[in-house]
């Protein structure tokens, strides 16, 4: 019985010293917390510098493939010459121009030649060290049009322009723009941040789970975007193959030549527009949860579904929201 009772004892105290130290250990993690915070914050109200300007250049080789890879900053991509010119710069806030640069000591712009890979350019850190507040590099690579792309970044924007060899661009917190990409696959996302694709060509596909989604002028065989919150707009779209979803946001789309392929668009909370031109050849089918259809030619509708019959009937249009309102217009 007293062996049993001591027992109890050493647990009961192991327990409570465990407890106090968790409470140490958490005050002593948010005290550091704090700090890093209200630094952020007076780093933030500091001038911001320039304080470094260089070029790197990797000469023309038979591999396409180029990876780059930003933390904050921006990246564009633009076309160029055989040789792949990133030229970069690194800017960062402190005290003075020497405070500035003491602070963006730790970051580094590299580039190198991976075998299987291809060509790799990215910004790093100096071994064992964190990224510094309020430090950020501009990147913009010039490197032949043909080039097939992977992009990757943290807290950056994402620029490319007449890059034709396919190109995946993902940012966790940032814009995503693509424009006059023809040939390949081309793949936007953003975690936090706008996905906008201009007169593109090819596969393609455009992802964002807090923002908006723009694609203008895109003649691929296939178009799909993908919103979680936000809008999306697709105008002057003649992608015969189209797919778009919504969880919460609306969706407007403007097809630009006769339609008679297959169109998928579905919303969760938000409402649903399409432009079709008068000459298509497709049926449209339309239902809704809760919300109204409106517009024109529709042959039968209630209040909750529709459907409409352009030319013969060969392709297919399907329109669906839970919450929102359906709207069908015919141009020409």
């Amino acid at each position: 019985m007293r062996w049993r009772v001591f027992g109890a004892v050493v647990f009961a105290f192991a327990c409570s010293y465990a407890i106090l130290w968790s409470f140490g250990y958490a005050r002593v993690r948010l005290g550091e917390a704090i700090e890093e915070i209200a630094e952020q914050i007076e780093v933030g109200c500091q001038p911001r510098f320039e304080v470094k300007r260089a070029t790197l250049t990797l000469p023309a080789g038979e591999e396409k493939r180029l990876r780059i890879e930003n933390f904050a900053g921006r990246v564009e991509v633009v076309p160029g010459g055989p040789d792949t010119v990133a030229e970069y710069v690194i800017y960062a806030r402190g005290e003075n121009e020497v405070d500035a640069r003491r602070r963006a000591e730790p970051v580094e712009v590299r580039s190198a030649r991976e075998v299987g890979w291809g060509d790799k350019i990215w910004v790093a850190l100096k071994k064992g060290e964190r990224w510094p507040p309020h430090v950020s590099v501009e990147l913009v690579v010039k490197t032949p049009p043909e080039r097939a792309l992977y992009i990757s970044v943290t807290s950056a924007d994402i620029d490319v322009t007449g890059i034709h060899g396919g190109i995946e661009a993902e940012a966790t917190s940032g814009d995503v723009r693509v424009t006059g990409s023809s040939g390949g696959r081309v793949v936007a996302s953003s975690t936090s941040g706008d996905v906008r694709m201009e007169d593109a060509d090819g596969l393609v596909e455009a992802r964002a789970t807090s923002g908006d989604v723009s694609l203008a002028g895109l003649r691929g065989s296939a178009t799909a975007a993908t919103v979680t919150s936000g809008d999306l707009w697709l105008a002057r779209i003649q992608s015969e193959q189209v797919s778009v979803k919504s969880s919460s946001g609306d969706i407007a789309i403007e097809v630009a030549r006769p339609f008679s392929g297959h169109l998928e668009c579905h919303s969760v909370s938000g409402s649903v527009g399409l432009t079709l031109p008068a000459s298509s050849d497709c049926a449209v089918h339309a239902k809704t949860v809760s919300g109204s259809i409106s517009g024109r030619p529709w042959s039968e509708i209630s209040r909750r579904e529709a459907s409409a019959c352009l030319g013969a009937g060969a392709g297919s249009v399907e329109l669906s929201t839970a919450s929102g309102d359906i709207s069908l217009d015919v141009s020409g």
